[in-house]
């Protein structure tokens, strides 16, 4: 025991001596460089910061403090050589080039300094507009607006920043700015399929104007704006509607107040004003209390409403029509990652199995899962919304039933513009449309929104939405 406790005072002993041999660590060089830097001190300063920088070539600290070092003994040029070099060597690293632009406009070179801070900004620009997305998506308005009206104070001809910041003005209510910077969003060519130049629409005098309406957006977007075309009927225009998705096109053939549908491919007649769908409510200068919410203003076949009526006569049940996928596929994934959190969890859905007296019917086209439990779910069949054309039979039906229970899609507002009762579930990341805090929506006096109180958690909103099917199937009797 004893010649072992002899050898590990020896090896204790020896690494000491090693550590004594080696001298003062980097770090320890490092803090008596700053401190003899903020003493004024440069040229001891400069000996220190150059000593850890042998030590390490690539330690990005000891360079810089070189390079900052000079710039305080007004060797501003001598910085400049120490920086280019630290920024070839370590090309993964931001701090040289800000000192960089520092030196340069140190050196009377304002120039060079604003193009490297400009090229720095721009690298930055899509990290921070990402960085609002999420702040949006997570219901934090101020940050995200205090993010993206700091770009555009530098960078103000930011177009998709612009975008983002019209989501929080919009989602918090201010529609005025919000349709205002909403004007920034990315739209196709209004000359794409016109053989003339026309001006765009500016003032709401539409007395005898022929005005022609480009559709954009999703197909729910659509639904909801074409609400102003009839604006447009009532006082007096013609409205040509000029589709971009040939998917509404039915529907839309059953509104009064569109005087002429242009397909997707196919080049209008001669009009007077062009204007987008969604630059409508703008136009109007629309605000929370003034939107156009009188419904109906979308409309069933009425043929196929009285056929889907006599077939469901014979259930005596509280007829509920329910959607629950909202995924969508597009070239962002960020958008489809937010669609999918629309999508409501299927296997809640056998939470309202033990609810008496209601018959769930679905309106998804395509419906591969199968509802676990004794959860019953009726369909309509393979020729549903084939023969009469996409959203004909869905139309229909919901003006045959009782309710429906839909995620936010193109199903929410077709129900909300057909008037039909409609409750809506919402995720915590809902769109700008539904505004923040309310059950209720302004653009639907008949509809109701359930909303996630924490993101992913649909449990809850299943528990609440059952608890009301139940009352109103009681109530129904």
């Amino acid at each position: 025991m004893c010649y072992r406790k002899r050898l590990a005072a020896i090896v204790l002993f020896l690494c000491f001596q090693n550590l004594c041999a080696e001298g003062p660590t980097i770090d320890v060089i490092m803090k008596s460089a700053r401190t003899e830097e903020k003493r004024g001190n440069f040229s001891k300063a400069l000996k220190l910061f150059g000593k850890a920088s042998n030590m390490d070539p690539e330690n990005i600290r000891s360079c810089i403090g070189c390079a900052r070092t000079l710039c305080g003994m007004d060797r501003f040029q001598d910085s400049i050589d120490i920086l280019q070099k630290t920024m070839r060597l370590r090309p993964d690293k931001m701090d040289a080039p800000v000192e960089l632009a520092k030196a340069h406009y140190l050196n009377g070179n304002v120039k060079k300094s604003r193009f490297i801070i400009e090229t720095l900004l721009s690298c930055l620009w899509d990290s921070l507009d990402f960085y609002a997305q999420v702040e949006i998506a997570e219901r934090n308005f101020e940050i995200a607006k205090i993010i993206l009206e700091s770009i555009l104070a530098i960078n103000p001809s930011s177009k998709i920043c612009r975008f983002h910041l019209s989501q929080c003005h919009l989602a918090m209510g201010d529609l005025t700015r919000g349709f205002e910077e909403y004007e920034s969003r990315e739209k196709s060519c209004f000359d794409k399929y016109c053989s003339c130049k026309k001006p765009e629409l500016r003032d709401t005098n539409f007395s005898g104007k022929r005005v022609l309406v480009f559709t954009e957006s999703g197909s729910g977007n659509v639904f909801n704006f074409v609400r102003y075309a009839r604006l447009i009927n009532e006082r007096g225009g013609k409205v040509f509607v000029k589709l971009h998705n040939n998917k509404v096109r039915n529907i839309l053939s059953l509104c009064p107040y569109i005087n002429k549908i242009i397909d997707k491919d196919v080049a209008p007649e001669d009009f007077d004003y062009k204007i987008y769908l969604m630059s409508l409510p703008r136009l109007f200068k629309t605000t929370v209390k003034n939107i156009p919410s009188a419904t109906p203003y979308l409309y069933a076949d009425k043929k196929l409403e009285q056929q889907w009526r006599q077939k469901l006569s014979k259930d005596k049940n509280l007829k509920v029509g329910i959607c629950w996928d909202g995924k969508c596929f597009s070239n962002d994934a960020f958008v489809d990652y937010m669609a999918k959190k629309r999508t409501f969890d299927f296997e809640n859905l056998s939470r309202l199995a033990d609810v008496k007296g209601v018959s769930f019917y679905s309106l998804q086209k395509f419906v591969k899962e199968k509802p676990s439990g004794k959860l019953v779910i009726n369909n309509f069949g393979k020729d549903f919304d084939e023969s009469h054309g996409a959203f004909m039979d869905t139309a229909a039906i919901m003006k045959s039933l009782d309710l429906v229970i839909t995620i936010d899609g193109p199903i929410a507002d077709l129900a909300g513009g057909l008037g039909v009762p409609v409750w809506t579930l919402l995720p915590y990341e809902s769109d700008w449309k539904w505004l923040e805090n309310r059950s209720d929506s302004p653009w639907y006096p008949n509809m109701k929104l359930f909303r996630q109180p924490k993101s992913g958690d649909w449990k809850s909103v299943v528990e609440e939405i059952r608890h009301e099917i139940d009352k109103l199937a009681r109530s129904s009797k």
